[in-house]
């Protein structure tokens, strides 16, 4: 709201403030820039802060359980080698799946962060990051879910081809 202390507003000091911004002003005391005009009502910055806690949750237990799978891949490829197991295809199977587990936990990460930025400074323009944040992550869900149903394709079709041509 007009007239708010600074500290009130996501800066430390008056220091912080650069004196050539636009005024604040808007719903909620958002800021406006000259490329973001408008307001975002108090409930969206809510329901923003209720969601921050459960992406960072999820982007936590993302990077526990890949590296979890990191480190059960290394040691199960080294138990493999000294037993004579399939060590191939625990590493080659373990190692890469963990990878592309900690991708969704890093694009997570950098969601709760921007939320983060965006309930500090109440600008626009850090929900706007917010947003590319989480359709970053979205997009990548969405292409690895096509990869996964392809793949998931070729292996049906081969099952298929495999027990016709009497294979299995």
């Amino acid at each position: 709201e007009i007239g708010e202390s600074v500290m009130s507003q996501g800066y430390e000091s008056d220091a912080e403030r650069n004196p050539y911004e636009a005024p604040l002003g808007g719903f909620g005391g958002i800021n406006t820039t000259a490329a973001g005009t408008g307001s975002v009502t108090a409930k969206t910055v809510e329901m923003l802060r209720q969601t921050r806690p459960w992406v960072r949750f999820l982007a936590n237990l993302g990077f526990t359980f890949a590296g979890l799978m990191l480190v059960l891949g290394v040691f199960g490829g080294i138990i493999g080698l000294a037993t004579d197991g399939p060590t191939g295809l625990i590493i080659l199977l373990y190692v890469p799946l963990s990878l592309i587990y900690l991708l969704p936990s890093v694009y997570l990460n950098r969601y709760a962060g921007r939320i983060r930025d965006f309930e500090r400074s109440r600008r626009l323009e850090q929900l706007d990051n917010a947003l590319e944040a989480q359709k970053t992550f979205w997009r990548f869900v969405g292409i690895l879910m096509v990869v996964v149903l392809v793949l998931y394709l070729l292996i049906a079709v081969g099952v298929i081809v495999a027990a016709i041509s009497g294979q299995l």
